[in-house]
């Protein structure tokens, strides 16, 4: 009987230990407002928050909406393991955040069949937090896509990635603002 119940303690520490070294885990849901939208992703210990400015939006799926025409793909990846990202060095930050673009890049380059997407990155700082923008131009595949922006941030151990395509009617720099706008709204909290 001793033997069970040491058995039963351990193994229940073992998970606890081993909740505690994954990363938390965000549920997503879209609310209205008058403005446009905001986007909450909500876990066990925080939360977060943006908000998308438009006179027009419609959710096309749960990681796809539309917005005064402009095309936001919102979804958050976990690390690998939890780590106390707003802890590390602003360097740690850049290489946790540049480690996932070129795993994006080389994985987009793979499926594409291509060695190169003449792609350009930035880091930039939008309410006092560290982001990634990039872009690359897509491939000539007979639809109407041409380049793809990306904003990425770290939130709570996951990933924040925010995309949206550029195509013929829009330019660059205005896709790169939706998303900076976007990306300047990012609220975060604990519960």
């Amino acid at each position: 009987m001793k033997r069970h119940l040491i058995t039963a303690i351990f193994a229940f520490v073992s998970v606890i230990v081993m909740a505690q070294q994954k990363p938390e885990s965000f549920k997503k849901e879209y609310i209205k407002t008058a403005n446009g939208l905001t986007i909450k992703f909500t876990g066990f210990e925080h939360q977060f928050f943006l908000t998308v400015n438009s006179e027009k939006t419609e959710i096309k799926s749960k990681d796809y909406l539309k917005a005064d025409g402009k095309v936001l793909q919102n979804m958050i990846i976990p690390f690998p393991q939890k780590i106390n990202y707003e802890s590390l060095s602003v360097e740690s930050q850049k290489e946790n955040l540049l480690a996932y673009y070129k795993y994006e890049m080389n994985y987009l380059k793979k499926q594409l069949g291509q060695d190169s997407l003449n792609e350009e990155y930035e880091f930039l700082t939008l309410n006092n937090k560290l982001f990634l923008y990039w872009h690359y131009e897509m491939p000539d595949s007979g639809k109407n896509v041409y380049h793809q922006c990306y904003l990425v941030t770290a939130c709570f151990d996951n990933i924040l990635v925010l995309n949206s395509p550029v195509d013929f009617s829009q330019k660059i720099s205005s896709i790169k603002d939706f998303l900076m706008n976007t990306g300047a709204t990012l609220l975060e909290d604990n519960l």
